[in-house]
């Protein structure tokens, strides 16, 4: 039943229809003449764009000077032209996910590692096996690496065609940003990414904790990775409970050395996946609460941990009026690199 479900709302999130899922508790960005929690939300949006442009050939050096392989609007944002990208990864093999890129920020002495979304065919069926599975960091199972925080997580499930990065391409991955933290020492690490993307940035943030490092997360529309005891480790992990204290307190996060932000859409259904209560999110929740791309500070909500998606919802009954479009509205059409 389950998997029919995620089948369902795979297939219903190109709807032309519209739902309003329920009222919202948060408190909007207009709270505060010196909050600037909303401009880092576009920010963040802006950079997972970027990523989705390897399909256009997105190369090494200067994201602003792409031209025709970064033709996207995020490539000329304020706050990405002038990210130098410094690796890149394309996995388009049998059940393999994880394409995305490296970049740095001199001027924010920020390393950032940005994952693509759902982009081919392969992504798509990996996004429907959602049967759960029995989940161990990679860092604290693999000799490969050695973890400063050996904490594990303990009956942890996790969603299978989302974890099977970690066994494919997970090292690959960990290893080149390692690379590069070890060239910038003094750079902090950010990951971030949009729709599965947002999902694989959540799992890379935790092995980069447990190596002893602070991690900033931001992800956008993304579905629930793991179970309860898989969103506790988490939590605790990225201490978000006296993070939710300090967003609500200085309206800003972007700062904030480890945390985990994520962005929900109003309409996008991706967040409610897997259609199921054992699955949970984790995290500081900010709600953007107006269809389409434009936002203004008024209709971003800090929901911190009163999640949208824990409300009750009828799956069956509102899946039919979720539209696609909003699942890529985060302030801009994220995964279209045009």
């Amino acid at each position: 039943m389950l998997f029919h479900l995620w089948l369902l709302a795979l297939g219903y999130i190109s709807s032309v229809g519209a739902y309003a899922l329920s009222k919202t508790d948060g408190v909007n960005c207009k709270d505060s003449e010196s909050s600037s929690d909303f401009a880092e939300l576009q920010k963040y949006a802006h950079l997972a764009s970027v990523a989705y442009c390897i399909e256009k050939g997105l190369t090494l050096g200067l994201v602003g000077e792409q031209g025709d392989k970064c033709p996207s609007s995020a490539c000329s944002h304020k706050e990405t032209k002038a990210l130098e990208i410094v690796r890149r990864f394309e996995f388009t093999g049998l059940f393999e996910v994880g394409s995305g890129i490296i970049a740095v920020d001199e001027s924010s002495k920020s390393i950032y590692l940005a994952f693509m979304g759902t982009s081919t065919y392969q992504d798509w069926l990996n996004n429907l096996s959602a049967m759960p599975v029995l989940y161990r960091p990679l860092v604290v199972t693999s000799d490969d690496f050695k973890a400063v925080d050996n904490r594990d997580c303990v009956n942890c499930r996790v969603h299978k065609g989302i974890n099977s990065f970690l066994k494919l391409n997970g090292a690959i991955v960990l290893k080149e940003v390692l690379k590069v933290k070890k060239e910038l020492p003094d750079y902090r690490l950010v990951v971030t990414g949009h729709s599965l993307g947002a999902a694989l940035a959540t799992l890379a943030g935790i092995e980069l904790r447990l190596l002893g490092f602070e991690t900033l997360v931001v992800t956008l529309a993304g579905p629930k990775v793991g179970e309860r005891n898989f969103a506790k480790f988490v939590d605790e992990l990225f201490d978000t409970s006296n993070v939710t204290k300090r967003i609500d307190e200085e309206k800003s996060f972007d700062h904030i050395g480890t945390a985990l932000v994520r962005m929900v859409h109003l309409h996008d259904v991706v967040p409610y996946l897997p259609p199921t209560r054992f699955f949970k999110h984790s995290g500081y929740e900010y709600y953007l609460a107006k269809e389409g791309l434009t936002q203004t500070p008024e209709t971003i909500e800090r929901r911190g941990q009163s999640y949208v998606e824990d409300e009750p919802l009828n799956y069956l009954e509102v899946l039919p009026n979720f539209r696609r479009m909003d699942h890529a509205s985060y302030f801009l059409p994220v995964s279209h690199c045009t």
